[in-house]
Formats: C-alpha cells, structure tokens, sequence
C-alpha cells in the first residue's frame, strides 16, 4: 500500500493550452478516492499521468514518498484496470491473469499461487480455464481487475471500468469493488463520469472542471454542502434545479426573490445580500403543500420510477421547469394539472454569479 501525492501537475500538448492546471491532491495510504467529472474535464488523463503512460509536463508525483515523474510505468507499483478488459482472447482465465508474472520472471509455482488467491478474492475459479469469447462482460472485468491483484501493487488504477456494463451488473461490480477494498485495504484511484458511481464507491470525492479540481471530500458532505454551481448541478440525480434570483435583505431578514411575486426566505449567514444569485434546489427538497403556502406550477409530465416518481412542472411566477421527487404515495399528475410547490428553506443553496456559494460556515 502507499500514499500517492500530486504537486502542481500540468499537463499540456504542444499547442494546446493546459488539460491539467496544476492540479495539487494527496492520496492516503489505503484510502478509496473517485475522480469525477464530465467527459474532457482531465480525470483520465490525470489518471494515465499517475501510471506513467502519459507525461508530467509540470510538478510532481510522489508515491510513497518517492518521486516518479519519469519512472517507467511497470516500476511505480501500480496496476491500471481500463475500460476495454484488454484480454489476450488466445489464452484462458488463469493464463491471462498470469501474464505479467510470467513476463516479470517468476516462477510457475508463484504464478498459480498469485492467480488462485485471486480468483478465490473475485470468486471466479471455476472459470480459469475458459477463453475470454467464452465470458460474459461481468466474468471478463473480473478477470481484468484478477490480472491487476496478481500483481500486488501499491496503487489500483481504475479508468471507467464499469462503462461497459449493463445498469444492474453495474450495481453488482460496484458492491463487489467496495467488498474488494475492504479485503485488500489498498490504495484505489478511480475514474468515472458516473456521479452515481462516484457517490457509491469512495471514501472521498474529487471533483474535476477543465483541469482543475472545484472541490474535495467526502460523498455527503459534497452532496449537502457544494461550494459552487458547478459540483451542487453536477452531483445528484436527477440534477438540482438552478434557478436565478435576487437577493434582498431588510428589517434583520434576507429573502431570495424568484419573480416580483415570489420569494424564499433565507434562514442562513451569506456573504453577500442585495445581489443578484442562483438558488439551487433538489428535486427531493421541494414539497407538495397547498394553494395558501406554496408556489402555483403546471405539471408538464410524471415519470414513475417504481418507488418515486419525478414530476417536472412549471412555476407560474417564474416560468421555470423544476424537478420534483414525490414519493409513490403522493398520486398520479396528469399534464395541465395545477400543484403548489414549497421549497425547503433550509436545504436551499445560493450560489453568486461567479459560481461560488454565498453561504457562511
């Protein structure tokens, strides 16, 4: 196992402007991160500049305390699982897990011995001696990911390596990935576009736009307290509705102001009032009330999703489409229908015109 540390990386090409800009995170030993973000936001690619397979053009990269910014990929002690499984389709399971062994120079017993603990680990020993052809998409990702253990390293790389599944194999690896983590307490790095996936999986949660990373932390604490627009639209499914407002504040009380007729109160410290903002609001922290205390809007349609349902409707004061989670027990709305809508204040985010949040502490 080891800690895997990153000063001021860049990456550029010729030509081109900086993909990575000076990217600074570390990596503690045993610990399970996910870098995410929208495709071309740089997380492969950091990703690939960890394992050597692309070039640090500025800063540093520290594993375990060493230095590795020109260290061949096969010496830094780290094991890369991509997305296509990259299986030789001429040899079985147990040869394909064995191969980098076998290239290194050990011995047959050490081989069988590396690729049998494996596969006791990934539960697929019955398949060792099966052809890639004859594996279904979970089977070979296992294998993949089995080949990577042989190795033993102190870093597994992950680059999307459940983009190829389908939705419920997808839950499944993913459980098994965490299960895998827990049992071999290596330090993991993976990647994925997935805020699903990445909200699942890692103890901790990076955030990449453009190069550079917009926050940070642990999967809730992102979630519940996004420090800009970007992480609170990005993270949560379905997306936080983003609506612009204006904030006012007078007699001791701030209030975000929708449209000339409608307004939330602010039950919290902001930096700045009296400016224009964004107010950011989940689907799952609005709430059907009646007529008296909430907002008139106009359903446009209901998706049912078994145990909830998203009703996207239109507010009248605002002409905005919002997002709203019902649970299965609030009833079927047909287009046209007429709902009041009332948000939670508390768990409302304001967001200034630059993006960052407004809110204090």
């Amino acid at each position: 196992m080891a800690a895997v540390t990153m000063r001021n990386i860049a990456k550029r090409y010729d030509g081109d402007s900086d993909v990575i800009k000076g990217v600074d995170l570390d990596i503690s030993d045993g610990e399970f991160v996910v870098l995410v973000g929208p495709s071309g936001c740089g997380k492969s690619t950091m990703l690939r500049m960890i394992a050597g397979l692309e070039d640090i053009s500025d800063g540093e990269l520290l594993i375990d305390g060493t230095l590795h910014n020109r260290t061949p990929p096969a010496r830094r002690g780290v094991a890369m699982v991509f997305q296509s499984y990259a299986l030789y389709p001429h040899m079985n399971v147990r040869e394909n897990m064995g191969f980098a062994l076998k290239l290194a120079g050990h011995s047959r017993q050490v081989i069988n011995d590396s690729v049998n603990t494996a596969a006791d680990i990934l539960q697929i020993n019955h398949l060792l001696e099966r052809r890639p052809k004859e594996l279904s998409g979970g089977q070979r990702q296992r294998v993949a990911i089995g080949r990577a253990i042989t190795r033993k390293p102190e870093v597994f790389l992950f680059d999307e390596p459940l983009s190829n599944l389908d939705a419920s194999l997808r839950v499944q690896m993913r459980i098994e990935l965490m299960r895998l983590h827990r049992e071999l307490g290596t330090t993991m790095i993976y990647v994925t576009h997935d805020q699903v996936e990445a909200m699942t999986l890692g103890d901790r949660v990076v955030v990449f736009n453009h190069g550079v990373i917009e926050q940070s932390g642990p999967p809730a604490e992102l979630y519940a307290r996004p420090t800009n627009q970007f992480v609170g639209g990005f993270l949560g499914s379905p997306k936080m509705n983003l609506l612009p407002c204006r904030l006012e504040h007078s007699n001791g009380a701030t209030r975000a102001w929708l449209s000339d007729s409608l307004a939330l109160p602010v039950p919290y410290a902001l930096s700045r009032t009296d400016c224009p903002a964004t107010v950011g609001i989940r689907p799952e922290h609005f709430e059907l009330t009646d007529a008296e205390n909430g907002a008139p809007a106009s359903v446009e349609v209901q998706e049912n999703l078994g145990d909830y349902a998203i009703l996207h409707a239109r507010l009248r004061d605002t002409d905005q489409i919002v997002s709203v989670k019902l649970t299965e027990t609030a009833g079927h709305y047909a287009p046209g229908d007429v709902v009041a809508l009332r948000a939670v204040p508390e768990e409302c985010h304001y967001f200034d015109e630059a993006g960052p949040t407004l809110r204090v502490g």
